[in-house]
């Protein structure tokens, strides 16, 4: 049986004299060995999607002032296994601009970076992350 789960987080970014994006560490956890990752989180009940995206932005980092960049959204969607059950989980992503360099971490992260485009898609462990930053890259260059 296939449990379903939803997600939405953000492309964070501040703009300095080149974009940096922020990445979030995730500790070993849950069978996968660290990585680094966007802010997201579990649509709660009751929350629509920019709800949760900037509930998990300020319980990740602290941060509670963001702009929604456009009408950008990138949803992937990906198979895992947690306590021997199979889940498919859809992430749906947004751009989002803060003004921020200082990050409170929560319990969830251990390290957090701002890296300019090309470092953080060397960091990114995962394609479906890799392919999500790379199209809101595009999208915030076209504007």
């Amino acid at each position: 049986m296939v449990e379903n789960e939803v997600s939405c987080g953000g492309i964070v970014f501040r703009k300095d004299i080149e974009l940096k994006f922020l990445l979030m560490h995730k500790p070993d956890a849950k069978g996968f060995h660290g990585y680094w990752g966007f802010v997201k989180g579990n649509v709660e009940e009751g929350e629509d999607e920019t709800d949760t995206v900037l509930r998990e932005l300020n319980e990740e980092t602290g941060v509670t002032e963001a702009k929604f960049i456009g009408d950008f959204k990138e949803v992937i969607h990906f198979f895992y296994k947690r306590d021997g059950k199979l889940i498919s989980k859809v992430v749906k992503y947004y751009i989002l601009q803060v003004r921020a360099k200082g990050i409170r971490l929560s319990k969830e992260h251990d390290d957090s970076l701002w890296l300019s485009y090309e470092e953080a898609l060397n960091k990114l462990k995962f394609k479906n992350d890799k392919a999500a930053l790379k199209k809101a890259y595009l999208f915030l260059n076209k504007k």
